[in-house]
Formats: structure tokens, C-alpha cells, sequence
């Protein structure tokens, strides 16, 4: 059903693009986990006037709700013409204006009359399954204050104008990052910034599940390599890689069952890894380290004797097993005067094999 909704979106947003008044249209759609999606857009018409918005959706029967929304209508110098959305509007508070680094205005506004309250969690092992109806039910109001960082010179700054009883929204404009360009809300309390769940959770058959988008920078803390020297109970001077560094890649792109292909195996950490996580593999190796190091590494992982590395969080317990094959010499190879000879090291078994294989036979024993 969502997706039937994003596709009626899209056709009514691409009948509006072959307008004459409309210069170029955006959209991108996001399915989320139980039955919810996200949808954000702009549309930019002749006038450079631009309309910002998005959607989040939900899923129940055959209905689709929209749990939030905002269309956000600017000028050609970004200023906003009209606004429409289901988040916490501004009455006739008192508000300032603040200068951001883009030179547009950051208004400041506020608010009284507020009510914040606190799910308690006390004996929640009795209590779990009410505290998390409850959290469900609430969950697009859910939220933590987080302490402005001093390094943020932008956050700090707004925190001049504001005490710790009063509720304040911050209407302005990011010069960068995902709401770039767009009119956004941030919400303080406390002198404190609110951190929704929503943003990084989603609601899954009536229970909240916790979720973060995988980028393309990890830090230090996602991939440690504090122990990596013991992993594999293997030596492998500035050669190694985290094991965690080779899960993640593969958790990434790889399913379970899944073909991982590795032509400079080093010390065995790829075969090692995708073993653990149940992906097949193949590695091919050249150096001495084939003996030296990947053998005795992968007979640890099947063995159930390497501790190390993301066997715990694999509950990697051993099994499985794996074929070793040594590359023969080749068949054609050149005589002294450079002319082509069927290679004189094969004896008359291997030269059956070879033949048999280059005609797409196998050689059965016996």
C-alpha cells in the first residue's frame, strides 16, 4: 500500500514537472521497517519560488496515515511564504532574531504553557510490557535532551538566549547537512536540544526498533583494532585488517549463503570472517603465508578454538570445513627457440586431467 501511495506521488509530481511553471522537481522515497515509509521533496518553479516537503507514513490495514508532514513554500531569497504542518506551531510569543553564518535569519521563539512528561521505568521487569505499549503509543512525541557540545559555536550561541524553564523552537534555515536549504524546527529545553526517536527509530508491529543508516565513515569506536595483532592467533605485520572491518563490508553487501571472493587472501581474514558469519568463500593465495598462516587460522575457526576477533559476536562455535587446491603448472609452455610445447613436468595422469578439463569433463578416480 505505501508503495501504491509513493507511486501516485511521483505521477502527480511528474505531471506537475512537465508544466511550464515548474523548473525542476526532487523526490526521494524511503521504505521503513513496519509498514512506514519516508518520502522528501522540492519543487522549484519559474519564479525560483521553492516548495520543501516531506512525509512520513504509516501502514495499518489498508489505510495509510500520515504521522508527520511539512510543506514549506519560500521565495527566491528563501524567506517563508506559508507553512503547513502537523509540528508544534508558533502563538503570538515573544521571539528574536539571530544571525546564522549564511547571513538568513534564525528565529528564536519562547513558549509557555508547555506540559513535558516522563515515562517511568521503575521495576520494569514487572512493568515491561505496559512501558513499552506506552512507548509505541507515544512514539512520535518521543524524545531525550542532549547538552550542546562546545565545539557547536552555532548551538552554543543560541543558548544566550534562553533559560532552563522555558520551552524554545528555533525556525531557520542549515546552509548544509541533510535539511539543507530547507526551513527546519529545532526544539530546546532545559538549555538542552531534544533528540526525537523517530529520527532514528522506527515502529515494527507495535514495538520500537532501534535503527542507524550505515555511512561511509567509521570511526575508531565501530572498528577496533586495539587486539588485532593476536586475531587469528596469526602474525601478520602492517598487513592485517580488524576482523570487524571485514564483518561490516560483508554484512553490508553479502548475505547468508552468499559467494565472498578474495584474490590476495594475506593472512586468511576474509575466508575467516565470512566463515563466521555463514557466507561461503574462496581464497587464492601465491605466497608462503597459505601455509604459514591461512591454513592454520581457518582450521582454528572450524575447530571452534579462535576466540578472537568477532567470534563472540558472531556466536561463531566452530563447524564446517573447507577444500585446499594447489595450482599445477601449466600446460602450454614455451621450448628454448619460443615455440609453444605441451609443458614436459606433466606426467601422463595430469595431462589426462588437463585435457579432460579443458574439454568441460571431470576426472573421477578409480
Amino acid at each position: 500500500m505505501i508503495q501504491t501511495y509513493f507511486t501516485q506521488i511521483k505521477r502527480i509530481i511528474d505531471q506537475y514537472a512537465t508544466t511550464s511553471f515548474v523548473l525542476e522537481a526532487q523526490i526521494q522515497f524511503d521504505m521503513r521497517p513496519g509498514n512506514q515509509g519516508y518520502l522528501t521533496g522540492t519543487l522549484i518553479f519559474a519564479d525560483d519560488s521553492k516548495l520543501h516537503f516531506s512525509e512520513y507514513v504509516d501502514q495499518t490495514g489498508e489505510v495509510v496515515a500520515k504521522l508527520m508532514y511539512t510543506y514549506h513554500y519560500q521565495d527566491t531569497g528563501n524567506q517563508l511564504i506559508f507553512r503547513y504542518d502537523n509540528a508544534l506551531h508558533k502563538p503570538a510569543l515573544p521571539s528574536v532574531e539571530h544571525k546564522k553564518s549564511n547571513g538568513l535569519p534564525v528565529r528564536i521563539y519562547q513558549h509557555h504553557g508547555f506540559r513535558i512528561e516522563t515515562i517511568s521505568l521503575a521495576t520494569f521487569e514487572e512493568r515491561e510490557d505496559a512501558i513499552r505499549a506506552e512507548f509505541a503509543d507515544k512514539f512520535g512525541s518521543l524524545f531525550r535532551g542532549n547538552q550542546i557540545q562546545k565545539e557547536n559555536a552555532f548551538q552554543r550561541s543560541l543558548l544566550d538566549y534562553m533559560d532552563k524553564s522555558s520551552l524554545y523552537t528555533v525556525d531557520y534555515i542549515p546552509s548544509r547537512g541533510k535539511n539543507e536549504g530547507q526551513e527546519t524546527t529545532l526544539y530546546y529545553h532545559d538549555r538542552e536540544l531534544f533528540a526525537w526517536l523517530k529520527d532514528t527509530a522506527s515502529l515494527e508491529d507495535g514495538h520500537i526498533v532501534k535503527s542507524s543508516r550505515v555511512t561511509t565513515v567509521w570511526t575508531h569506536a565501530e572498528i577496533p583494532k586495539a587486539n588485532i595483532a593476536n586475531e587469528g592467533g596469526v602474525k601478520f605485520p602492517r598487513g592485517k585488517k580488524p576482523e570487524q572491518l571485514l564483518c561490516r563490508s560483508i554484512e553490508m553487501s553479502k548475505h547468508e549463503g552468499d559467494m565472498v571472493f578474495d584474490s590476495f587472501a594475506g593472512s586468511g581474514i576474509t575466508g575467516a570472517v565470512a566463515h563466521k558469519m555463514g557466507r561461503r568463500w574462496i581464497m587464492v593465495e601465491l605466497g608462503e603465508h597459505c601455509h604459514t598462516h591461512i591454513l592454520p587460522r581457518l582450521k582454528k575457526v572450524i575447530d571452534g578454538k579462535d576466540p578472537t576477533g568477532i567470534t563472540e559476536t558472531a556466536n561463531w562455535k566452530g563447524g564446517g570445513g573447507f577444500r585446499y587446491y594447489r595450482l599445477g603448472p601449466s600446460l602450454i609452455v614455451e621450448d628454448a627457440w619460443g615455440n609453444p610445447i605441451i609443458n614436459p613436468a606433466l606426467n601422463a595422469a595430469m595431462l589426462a586431467e588437463a585435457m579432460c578439463k579443458l574439454g568441460g569433463g571431470y576426472v573421477c578416480p578409480q
